[in-house]
């Protein structure tokens, strides 16, 4: 809700339901946003739900609609298709007509079939699709980005998204920072390779699209209307008390959440 405006933005709009993008400093119960990327939180949607949209939802929106240039019968492989961003990717891949494909623990499995998924594969066993796919978001990064190179087909696209592969146990590690790096295909995601294996790779970083405000605020606008639609729909595995952050963290790390973790007041 808004408490309060700047020099300039219509008074009006004091106590309305909104969401907006924080650029970092989103751990506090008031946060100051530019009016422009401030929007109206539909009727009928919780604040829960509403914070489940933005950064998944946009990352999501970035990776298969502006880049990837999802359409009706590409392959899609999801990785961690359990998780906030997986469960949005799910979302927008189906609405396009694509055929997916989800890693996630056999624990999951269910739900994400339930979502849309048509082929779930176990992320403990290390499954892959069994062909080439058109289109692979991956997060994990290291190895699993050159395995990725392998399994697409020509004109596929690999999505980057993040290194998870350099985080290891519960405190960051210099050596599994190290030993991922070690891992990227350099050599292989070079222009020249690019070109002779007809492949594209993409990278997606939503923390560094702050000066493009205007279309991030149109995607988010479109996201909610598609809610309002029911063509999206943001789950919400906890919500977790300010105070009590280092669980939310603590979920996200060991990756026992389906869908979103969000922390309240």
């Amino acid at each position: 809700m808004i408490d309060a405006v700047g020099e300039g933005v219509d008074s009006s709009r004091i106590g309305q339901d909104v969401l907006a993008m924080t650029r970092f400093g989103g751990y506090s119960s008031a946060v100051c946003a530019p009016a422009g990327a401030v929007v109206p939180r539909p009727a009928g949607m919780s604040a829960q739900i509403g914070a489940a949209i933005p950064v998944n939802y946009l990352t999501a929106w970035m990776m298969l609609r502006v880049m990837g240039r999802v359409e009706a019968g590409d392959r899609v492989m999801i990785h961690s298709a359990a998780g906030g961003v997986g469960l949005a990717s799910i979302d927008l891949c189906r609405a396009a007509g694509a055929e997916m494909w989800g890693s996630a623990s056999p624990g999951k499995h269910a739900f994400i079939q339930e979502r849309g998924v048509q082929h779930p594969l176990d992320s403990r066993a290390d499954q892959w699709p069994d062909q080439k796919v058109d289109l692979i978001l991956d997060a994990i990064g290291g190895a699993s980005w050159g395995r990725g190179l392998d399994q697409l087909r020509a004109g596929g696209r690999l999505v980057c998204f993040g290194l998870s592969s350099g985080s290891s146990g519960d405190r960051p590690s210099k050596w599994a920072q190290l030993q991922a790096a070690m891992a990227i295909p350099w050599l292989r995601t070079t222009p020249v390779a690019l070109i002779n294996n007809n492949q594209g790779v993409l990278g997606v970083n939503m923390g560094h699209l702050w000066d493009e405000g205007d279309r991030v605020t149109a995607w988010l606008a479109t996201l909610l209307t598609w809610w309002e639609d029911g063509r999206i729909k943001p789950h919400v595995h906890a919500a977790v008390p300010f105070a009590e952050a280092a669980e939310a963290h603590r979920i996200l790390h060991r990756r026992e959440n389906i869908g979103k973790v969000v922390l309240v007041p």
